[in-house]
């Protein structure tokens, strides 16, 4: 799994660089959390492991104390609360499923 580290955070910080997934081996729930968020139509997504160098540990402990700004500060926040490990599945992520053709509502009907 992908962790930014000091020896990668220059490779990491390139325009796209987590496109190349056979390099970096991206566990299903960042790529479902990807998903959500390209569906949404937002354009970034915070993920802990990867935006905190993880080796680093005045900067790590520098960016965990403003978390509550990060999180404060964002459009929604996807918590990955099923599954074991981060090769789970996101429940309800849009990607796994067809997209709805819509509903009909009979309002002829009495119950």
């Amino acid at each position: 799994m992908l962790l930014t580290m000091k020896a990668n955070l220059q490779d990491c910080l390139k325009e796209n660089s987590l496109i190349n997934e056979k390099k970096y081996m991206l566990p299903q729930t960042i790529k479902d959390a990807m998903s959500i968020v390209r569906s949404l139509g937002e354009k970034y997504l915070w993920i802990d492991v990867i935006c905190i160098v993880q080796d680093d540990l005045n900067t790590k402990h520098h960016d965990i104390r403003h978390m509550d700004i990060v999180y404060g500060k964002s459009f929604v926040t996807i918590a990955a609360m099923h599954g074991n490990d981060a090769t789970a599945r996101l429940p309800g992520n849009p990607s796994r499923y067809p997209a709805s053709t819509g509903d009909r509502i009979n309002r002829g009907l009495r119950g």
